[in-house]
């Protein structure tokens, strides 16, 4: 039994240690749940991961996410596959979405080129909408447009 007991410690620990990456936050854009310069780990998005549904990405999750240009940035998902933005909850992991905003949004969704395909008002598969929990301060999809599924390289573990 005690043998048993080390190879699940030691199995355990080498899926955290294979399935896991650091990063270190770069800006105030998720200010004031994430600051300048503090050190966060997120799950990756790899097979043995998506596989246990480990790395599902919910409405409030903190992702990790990879721009064109290969920058990394780190935001909210607020919206994913299928949801209805008329069903957005209004507050998602302390940041409040409130009507206005969501007015701002629908409003810049008939107006913006990237976000043209939200005029039926549902997420398309392996699409998701993130926003920064200092609005002021970011690019998110208001700019961006969709985040794809395969851009998303993991979602953080933060305990707010």
């Amino acid at each position: 039994m005690k043998y048993i007991l080390h190879f699940l410690l030691v199995l355990t620990i080498i899926v955290i240690v294979g399935t896991t990456t650091f990063y270190k936050v770069d800006g105030d854009s998720m200010y004031p749940t994430l600051e300048d310069n503090e050190l966060v780990f997120a799950l990756d998005n790899s097979t043995p991961v998506r596989v246990l549904g480990l790395s599902k990405i919910n409405p409030g999750d903190i992702i990790i996410y990879k721009l064109d240009n290969q920058d990394l940035l780190i935001k909210r998902c607020i919206a994913v596959p299928a949801d209805d933005l008329n069903q957005i909850r209004k507050n998602i992991g302390g940041f409040k979405f409130d009507k206005s905003l969501k007015d701002k949004l629908m409003n810049e969704i008939q107006t913006d080129e990237k976000l043209q395909e939200l005029s039926q008002r549902r997420i398309p598969e392996k699409k998701f909408i993130i926003m920064s929990d200092n609005l002021e301060s970011s690019m998110d999809s208001r700019r961006l447009g969709f985040v794809d599924e395969g851009q998303i390289m993991g979602k953080l573990l933060v305990w707010e």
